[in-house]
């Protein structure tokens, strides 16, 4: 069963990573977030795996990318799984302006709700 994790987007130069503290692996089964901004943002998701190091990513280039990036339009993203993608560790996900990997430029738009479903 998914349960779910919610966070609102505020304007940042700096990504703020959210951190799903799920024991053992971590199951992504979906998101769902709003845009009212009238710009696309993207919503970037990387597991900690075996490694026990934070991830922290920067709005400059970064020496990892993200495992998946979802990119929520101007009308909203509705996304489920019927499997889920699974990997080993904690679940980071952070929101930026732009959809390159390594690369997270600020995002000016607040207010916006992003739900991930996660088991």
């Amino acid at each position: 069963m998914a349960r779910a994790y919610q966070t609102m987007t505020t304007g940042v130069s700096v990504p703020t990573v959210q951190t799903i503290n799920n024991v053992g692996n971590t199951d992504f089964w979906g998101i769902a977030a709003t845009n009212a901004s009238g710009v696309p943002y993207y919503v970037k998701f990387a597991w900690q795996g075996n490694s026990n190091t934070k991830i922290a990513p920067t709005s400059t280039a970064n020496t990892f990318a993200p495992a998946m990036t979802f990119e929520v339009p101007t009308i909203g993203l509705d996304f489920a799984l019927n499997e889920p993608v699974t990997n080993t560790g904690q679940l980071y996900f952070w929101y930026a302006s732009t959809p390159d990997g390594p690369t997270n430029a600020s995002v000016t738009a607040s207010g916006d709700a992003i739900t991930v479903f996660y088991g």
